[in-house]
């Protein structure tokens, strides 16, 4: 038979490999397992601009000359600023934002304080990140006044669709006024800027001059000092909440695998029979759904291991944002799609074709 594939760009067959992928392996109870705040976030990150800011602040110095910094009644420049203070000057920040309509959660920001290599402490303070859900065309100019009102020397700054952005926003040597600095894409490894979010990792960096190390400790003076490259280590003190909830999801994984195994296979049938004549009641779709699912996953995985072993990647994937392991998979899978269809003359018309047939491919590719 002639092989006759439907007009699409590599890249189109590619979008429908990996929705295929997605269909086949990531089911309603699979993706439940990666639902948290931190998925929120991620998907505010994907859709919106986003922001980083805090009223935190050490001392108060290096204010801008005629700047809008609001410098507290009785405070003089070299003067330290109190918990209080700050947590007031937090609160006050955060209904700021809420008055011009953004999005706000509360960040647990951390730094290395000492950049010349004196001190390698982690030094936390609340921060917000900030949404903006309305998309409002002025969110850029708004969160510079007001790290600029609170004497930040930063604030991250980052627009839809485009990397993070260091914006200075007083004299500090670092940033300087005014200047941007890229910061690169997201990472969950501490690092030297960053937030935290239920003790999980939230920062920026430059990838292409990304330098990893074990620990913090192995930071050294000249590390500090270095503003052109990103410096994360892999062994963060808050590890034992990735530890925690890395456990709950191959529980959860190990859970689903074994309430699969023991699907009603006639009730299955009984369902698809009567979806396929569209007699399915309203009440019944939910179940059939569920014992759909079941069936796909035990046609994708020879194993509960396997399985396992799938949802443990993609969850580390999704947390780590590191898309290396997902394009290999895909990229994997496309390969097996096109040499079976290269291979076997298969005729492919319409777009339900090819997402018919790649499903058989991917469930075969995940056999092996």
């Amino acid at each position: 038979m002639a092989r006759k594939i439907i007009s699409l760009t590599e890249s189109d067959l590619k979008d429908v490999v990996k929705d295929c992928l997605n269909e086949v392996v990531l089911d309603k109870t699979a993706r439940n397992l990666f639902e948290s705040s931190w998925s929120r976030v991620l998907q505010w990150i994907d859709s919106y601009d986003i922001a980083t800011i805090s009223a935190f602040r050490k001392y108060l110095k290096d204010v801008h000359p005629h700047s809008k910094t609001e410098i507290p009644q009785g405070m003089n420049i070299g003067d330290a600023f109190s918990t209080k203070l700050n947590r007031e000057r937090s609160k006050e920040l955060q209904r700021h934002l809420i008055g011009l309509g953004y999005g706000t959660t509360k960040l647990s920001g951390s730094y290395i304080e000492g950049m010349g290599g004196q001190d390698l402490n982690e030094v936390a303070e609340e921060s917000w990140l900030v949404v903006n859900l309305s998309n409002n065309p002025n969110f850029y100019n708004d969160l510079f006044a007001l790290s600029e009102k609170y004497n930040q020397d930063s604030f991250i700054y980052k627009p839809k669709g485009d990397q993070a952005y260091l914006v200075g926003t007083n004299d500090a040597e670092f940033p300087g006024y005014k200047n941007s600095v890229p910061q690169g894409d997201l990472t969950s490894l501490p690092s030297k800027f960053m937030s935290r979010i239920k003790n999980a990792c939230f920062a920026f960096v430059n990838k292409d001059k990304w330098v990893v190390k074990n620990d913090r400790s192995d930071l050294t003076a000249s590390d500090m000092e270095d503003y052109e490259n990103s410096y994360s280590w892999r062994n963060d003190k808050e590890s034992s909440f990735e530890q925690r909830k890395e456990k709950r999801v191959k529980k959860e994984a190990e859970k689903y695998w074994e309430v699969a195994m023991s699907y009603d296979k006639a009730a299955y049938e009984e369902l698809r029979k009567k979806m396929q004549a569209g007699v399915l009641l309203k009440s019944e779709k939910d179940k059939y759904e569920k014992l759909r699912n079941y069936k796909r996953i035990l046609g994708t995985f020879k194993n509960k291991e396997k399985y396992v072993d799938f949802v443990m990647q993609k969850y580390r994937n999704e947390h780590n944002s590191n898309p290396s392991l997902k394009e290999e998979l895909l990229n994997e899978c496309y390969n097996d799609w096109f040499n079976l269809v290269k291979n076997n003359g298969v005729t492919l018309i319409s777009e339900k074709d090819i997402k018919g047939f790649s499903r058989q491919a991917l469930s075969a590719y995940r056999k092996i």
